[in-house]
C-alpha cells in the first residue's frame, strides 16, 4: 500500500529523475535514470531497484558509455566500453564491473608469427649486462661473439642503415594471452644504449633516435675524446663563387607513437622514418615501449613499461 507500481515519472530537487516502470517502490522493468550531478545517465532494464538486463550506462557527462548486459547494477555479460578521454573501447564478456580479460602487460612479436620475442630478448638480457660492465679500455677489441640459443623463439634484431622490421605490438592478459577485445591504447616507443657514468654504479641510458640520417655522430660524452673530425669544404680562389651551404642530415625523432587499433594490436616499423642510424656500434640496444594513454577519471589502468634488449649489426 502507497509505494509506487507501473508507468511513472519520479523527480527530486537534487536533480536526479527517472522516467519508467515501477514495482513496490523500486525501478523494476524499463526506464531511463539520471542524475546530474554525478554525471550518470542509464537507459535500460531494471530489477528491484537495480541495473538489470540490456542497457546503457553513460559517466562522466558522457565521456565513457558502456552498452550492454548488467546483472545486480553491475556490468556483467556481454558488452561494449567507449572512453571517450582515453580513447580505449574494450567489447566483450564483463565480470562484476570489470573486463573479463583486461590487457595487463605489452608484447611484441613478427608480423607472420604469434611467438613473442620477449623469449629470446630475456636470454640477451645477460649480454646486455656483460656489455655494460665490460672493461671501458678493450673498446673496440674484438671479443668472443656472444652466444645465445635463438631456437627457443624469434628474436628481434636491426642492421644499423637499414629501418627496425616490421613488428606487431599487441596487448595481453593475466595469462599470457592476447587481448583482441581491446582498442585504443596509445604507447610510446624509445631506443637506448646503456652506458656506465664517471659515478661506476651510475647507469646512463643514451638515446638513440629513429631515422636519424647523419653519417657519423659523437655522444657528447664522449666529445672530448672524439677526433676532430675533418673539414668538407673546399677553398676557393679570390673571387671564386661559394657553393650554398648543405641543409645537415635530418636527426630523426627521439621517440615514435603508435595506437592500438584492429583486434588489440599494431605494426610498427617498416618504413624510413623507423630507420636505424648507420653509426651505430654493432651492440646490444634497448627498445622500451609505454603507456601514453590518457586513463585519468576512467576504469582503465596504465600498463607497466616493456624494455627488451636486441642486437643491431653491421
Amino acid at each position: 500500500q502507497g509505494k509506487y507500481s507501473g508507468e511513472g515519472n519520479l523527480q527530486l530537487a537534487s536533480g536526479e529523475r527517472y522516467l519508467g516502470t515501477f514495482q513496490q517502490h523500486k525501478f523494476h522493468g524499463r526506464g531511463s535514470h539520471v542524475l546530474p550531478h554525478k554525471g550518470i545517465s542509464y537507459d535500460g532494464d531494471f530489477q528491484a531497484g537495480l541495473r538489470h538486463g540490456q542497457g546503457q550506462l553513460k559517466e562522466r557527462n558522457g565521456a565513457s558509455v558502456y552498452i550492454g548486459q548488467f546483472q545486480e547494477g553491475r556490468r556483467h555479460g556481454q558488452g561494449k566500453s567507449i572512453d571517450q578521454a582515453s580513447g580505449i573501447s574494450y567489447e566483450g564478456p564483463w565480470v562484476q564491473d570489470q573486463p573479463e580479460r583486461p590487457a595487463v602487460a605489452w608484447d611484441v612479436c613478427p608480423v607472420d608469427s604469434e611467438e613473442s620475442y620477449t623469449i629470446v630478448a630475456e636470454l640477451w638480457k645477460e649480454e646486455a649486462s656483460k656489455q655494460l660492465n665490460a672493461n671501458p679500455k678493450e673498446k673496440g677489441k674484438k671479443g668472443k661473439a656472444p652466444v645465445v640459443d635463438t631456437s627457443v623463439g624469434p628474436e628481434l634484431k636491426g642492421i644499423k642503415g637499414q629501418v627496425l622490421p616490421e613488428t606487431v605490438v599487441r596487448l595481453l592478459d593475466a595469462e599470457q594471452a592476447v587481448v583482441p577485445a581491446e582498442i585504443g591504447r596509445r604507447f610510446r616507443v624509445t631506443m637506448f644504449k646503456e652506458r656506465r657514468g664517471e659515478d661506476p654504479e651510475e647507469v646512463l641510458r643514451r638515446p638513440v633516435n629513429f631515422g636519424d640520417r647523419r653519417p657519423t655522430y659523437v655522444d657528447p660524452l664522449d666529445e672530448a675524446d672524439a677526433p676532430p673530425q675533418k673539414s668538407s669544404s673546399k677553398k676557393g680562389g679570390r673571387g671564386s663563387p661559394q657553393p650554398d651551404e648543405e641543409e645537415p642530415p635530418f636527426p630523426g625523432h627521439e621517440a615514435m607513437d603508435g595506437q592500438i587499433v584492429t583486434n588489440g594490436r599494431c605494426v610498427v616499423g617498416g618504413n624510413d622514418e623507423w630507420l636505424l642510424p648507420v653509426h651505430l656500434q654493432p651492440a646490444i640496444y634497448w627498445l622500451r615501449l609505454e603507456d601514453i594513454t590518457e586513463l585519468e577519471g576512467s576504469i582503465w589502468s596504465a600498463l607497466p613499461a616493456l624494455e627488451l634488449p636486441f642486437r643491431v649489426e653491421g
